[in-house]
């Protein structure tokens, strides 16, 4: 691992809503924060008013709270409907179970459950990903990693390994961190598998891992002011140092632009260059122990969310920005250069092959259409080369449509005898 040092540079200080103390005037320890968009947010902590365990929650951006039955560990995949884990009495003699309990009315009620494996295991970590949840467990007790689909009706086994840190930089494309093993994931279908990309050679402490694109990626070490960043895809990491004492956790809006929490000094730094140099954003907190950050976006701002999770006091602050204001000459994804695809053999007798070419990680959707604009096959662009097998299909012209984040690509093929 390379050693690069780097002397904090300060920025001016950009335009910046003060950090604003949302949290439940009832609520106190052991808070864990969900935002599911800028002004809805779900919150489980002790409430000190009741004496009991309480689900907050707001759909006005915290300047109200309804005050509903508690769940711990909730997670939300839209606005109003998710997943916590509920406690069942299996008998007398035989260990008590988990399910898997759903809400679709914003936590008013939990009416289904469905069966998980393991069914005596306390969830570790829940991560959501295009309607999908993705369930680990602490990996001393049982080492695998779930992913429920279908709002719950269907729960797989995805991985023989526990994945912390699940993440996707698109549809398909995502990475987990086996923090018992050492190991970095991979899957390009959408969390249904998982392969190692790269084996650690020690035992780092993370307490934070990112990446922003096939080839970047950033990790923060735990109890420490050292930021790691990877610009293979992995293989290999460079050290970026920040001047604080403690850092408790990163948070990466592009391969340039990311956010880190410092409690010593009790400041939020942000990077608009990859981390080569840090500038302080807003105000001092005016707490310390803020600890997680949480984000969402719109077109036009950035809005943070920070926390204290599982902690001793309620500690919820919040602020936004304009991306005007910072992201100065700094598009909010990387300038790329259009891919160039080629669909071959055309004409074919059944097999074939779409080539991508370019600047961009080749990803996308590859549809193929009839005449009359039905479409008769899709698949994800799994790589540079993707092959197809439409030897099923009538004889006669198709409809080549390629998706990316560029823009679409068509041509036509002829299926022949």
């Amino acid at each position: 691992m390379k050693k690069l040092v780097l002397i904090i540079f300060l920025y001016p200080f950009v335009t910046f809503s003060q950090w604003i103390n949302f949290a439940p005037s009832s609520a106190g320890s052991g808070g864990f924060l969900v935002v599911t968009s800028k002004t809805n947010y779900y919150y489980s902590a002790y409430n000190l008013q009741l004496g009991k365990g309480t689900l907050y929650y707001s759909n006005n951006g915290g300047f109200s709270w309804a005050e509903l039955k508690y769940v711990g560990l909730p997670v939300f995949y839209n606005d109003s409907s998710g997943f916590h884990d509920a406690f069942f009495k299996k008998s007398p003699t035989k260990k008590n179970i988990l399910k898997l309990a759903r809400t679709s009315n914003y936590a008013n009620s939990w009416p289904d459950s469905f069966e998980r494996f393991p069914d005596t295991a306390y969830v570790h970590e829940h991560k959501v990903h295009k309607g999908n949840v993705f369930i680990t467990f602490d990996k001393n007790v049982y080492d695998i990693t779930l992913m429920v689909k279908n709002s719950g009706e269907k729960i797989m086994k995805v991985a023989d390994k526990t994945l912390n840190f699940i993440h996707f930089i698109n549809d398909s494309i995502g990475y987990g961190l086996d923090q018992k093993n050492f190991g970095i994931y991979k899957t390009i279908n959408g969390g249904q598998s998982w392969n190692l990309v790269k084996s650690l050679t020690s035992n780092w402490p993370w307490g934070a891992f990112q990446f922003t694109s096939q080839d970047t990626a950033y990790a923060l070490l735990k109890s420490s002011n050292i930021i790691l960043k990877s610009t293979n895809g992995g293989l290999s990491w460079d050290t970026l140092k920040i001047q604080s004492n403690y850092l408790s956790d990163i948070e990466f809006y592009n391969n340039n632009v990311g956010f880190a929490i410092s409690e010593q000094p009790n400041r939020l730094f942000f990077t608009k260059d990859g981390g080569n140099t840090w500038a302080f954003l807003g105000e001092e907190f005016p707490t310390n122990n803020l600890r997680a950050i949480s984000s969402c976006f719109d077109k036009d701002s950035i809005y943070l969310f920070l926390s204290f999770p599982g902690g001793g006091v309620t500690r919820l602050f919040k602020g936004s920005f304009a991306f005007k204001d910072i992201l100065t000459d700094i598009p909010e994804k990387p300038d790329l250069t259009k891919n160039k695809y080629s669909c071959y053999p055309n004409p074919t007798t059944g097999l074939l092959n779409l080539r991508c070419e370019g600047e961009i990680p080749c990803s996308g959707k590859i549809y193929i259409l009839n005449l009359q604009g039905q479409m008769m096959y899709r698949q994800h662009i799994l790589g540079v080369d993707n092959e197809m097998d439409i030897s099923q299909f009538s004889r006669g012209v198709y409809i080549v449509k390629v998706v990316d984040e560029k823009g679409v690509w068509v041509e036509k093929i002829l299926l022949t005898p």
